[in-house]
């Protein structure tokens, strides 16, 4: 493990990570932009570089764990125990066991935060939602992507991502006024549908994979998180992935 070399009080970012070396630099400097001073990153893989790369960096914890993303472990609350996928339970008990009373924010390497107005900064959101008594929000996630895969290919990794990705489908969501959640979200129509409709055709063996895409669930904060298709042979990766991040100030509760 290593500790950055000097922790703050302020909003720190969580994610679990396995060879990011092209999102990483682009993903500290957006963040770091936003006014995140202290970073958290559980390794899970890391084969191009990513955890020498981490350790490099002053504002960053740097995690490690025998136990891997997709391993099932059993958690114990009192007289309950229920089992989780790893990547479920790291993402609950590293906020609550490190991190109390901070505002944390778990979120991938692919995944850049949009702010909305009038905030600048991550602590000025954050600001504004303790004014109204909040300790929770969550945003919707929209994917860019290039014109066409092949674009991907040739791509140089320094190039920031808005570029190589510029585009984006509209997302279709009816959300009432003063519900917590959306009553309707449509998504059908999204990149994520055409590729696995391609997919499909091709791979009709993938058929029980790819037949759903998974629900979006998410509380009535107008953030905005953009998820980038990524450069190399790994650009398909991630393509049903979650749908969601969550910002939340931990604390002692279970």
């Amino acid at each position: 493990m290593r500790q950055p070399t000097a922790g703050g009080a302020g909003a720190v970012i969580f994610s679990i990570v396995g060879n990011e070396m092209y999102f990483l630099s682009h993903f500290l400097e957006h963040y770091r932009n936003l006014g995140i001073q202290e970073f958290c990153f559980l390794v899970d893989t890391s084969d191009d570089g990513t955890l020498e790369y981490l350790m490099e960096q002053e504002d960053c914890w740097v995690l490690e764990s025998d136990i891997k993303f997709g391993d099932h472990v059993r958690l114990v609350f009192g007289q309950k125990t229920i089992t989780r996928r790893f990547s479920a339970a790291v993402k609950f008990l590293v906020p609550k066991e490190i991190f109390q009373g901070r505002w944390v924010l778990t979120i991938d390497a692919d995944e850049f935060l949009i702010l909305p107005a009038p905030s600048k900064t991550i602590p000025e959101l954050i600001a504004r939602l303790e004014q109204n008594g909040l300790d929770c929000c969550r945003a919707p996630m929209v994917d860019f992507f290039p014109a066409a895969l092949s674009a991907l290919d040739d791509a140089d990794a320094k190039v920031n991502p808005f570029s190589v990705n510029p585009f984006y489908d509209a997302v279709f969501i009816d959300w009432p006024n003063k519900q917590a959640e959306p009553s309707r979200i449509i998504h059908e129509m999204g990149v994520r549908s055409r590729l696995r409709a391609v997919l499909m055709s091709k791979y009709p063996e993938l058929l029980e994979s790819l037949k759903t895409i998974g629900g979006v669930r998410m509380n009535k904060v107008p953030l905005l998180i953009l998820s980038f298709f990524r450069v190399g042979s790994k650009k398909l990766m991630r393509l049903f992935g979650k749908c969601s991040i969550t910002m939340v100030q931990s604390s002692t509760k279970p």
